[in-house]
């Protein structure tokens, strides 16, 4: 039951940690940012690609990418601070007698 609870707690942890490092970098830092004519010319893409000539065509792909550079992102920083948590109590607990 102690290891249940152990990966349960540790679960919600990464569950709202992820969540907390997602929404400030969206809100704050947004990490994809195109211009009108940036926005142009992907919009021809998606339309030689087969994508109809639509806004909402247009915004699904866009909100697509988007949500998924900035959830890899949370991700690649999550686990930097998960191996970093480790690693400082490594060290705590190795040095610190």
């Amino acid at each position: 039951m102690k290891k249940v609870t152990r990966y349960l707690l540790k679960f919600l942890i990464f569950f709202v940690g992820f969540h907390i490092i997602y929404f400030s970098i969206v809100y704050n830092c947004p990490l994809i940012y195109l211009t009108n004519e940036q926005g142009a010319e992907l919009n021809e893409f998606l339309v030689s690609m087969g994508n109809p000539d639509t806004a909402e065509a247009y915004y699904f792909v866009f909100n697509t990418i988007f949500i998924s550079v900035h959830a890899i992102v949370s991700l690649i920083i999550l686990f930097a601070l998960y191996y970093l948590f480790k690693l400082i109590r490594f060290l705590i607990r190795r040095y610190w007698k």
